[in-house]
């Protein structure tokens, strides 16, 4: 088997995805999730989401959540992807006079 090369303007395609798959914030703070490569973007669950059809999304939630995300490009639905935000509770500080 000889090895064909690409041919020139051919570009490799790009798989669409979510564009971090896990990241942890603390109690209380907004973490940005987003997915790429897509023509258009259903994120479940919605609650909390601005928009649920936007590559990029906003997300303060109250536990440890998976944020779905199917992608649709031309007119292929590509398989569900998953971002894991973990909520981790805030450390209490307590400060006292010297």
């Amino acid at each position: 088997h000889a090895v064909q090369p690409i041919p020139s303007g051919n570009v490799p395609v790009t798989y669409p995805t979510a564009d971090v798959h896990s990241l942890t914030i603390c109690a209380g703070d907004t973490a940005v999730i987003s997915a790429s490569g897509g023509d258009a973007y259903q994120w479940s669950p919605a609650q909390g989401l601005s928009d649920p059809h936007q590559a990029r999304q906003r997300v303060t939630p109250l536990r440890t959540t998976d944020y779905v995300v199917v992608i649709t490009r031309g007119g292929c639905t590509f398989p569900a992807d998953t971002v894991h935000v973990v909520v981790t509770p805030r450390a209490k500080s307590r400060f006292t006079r010297a």
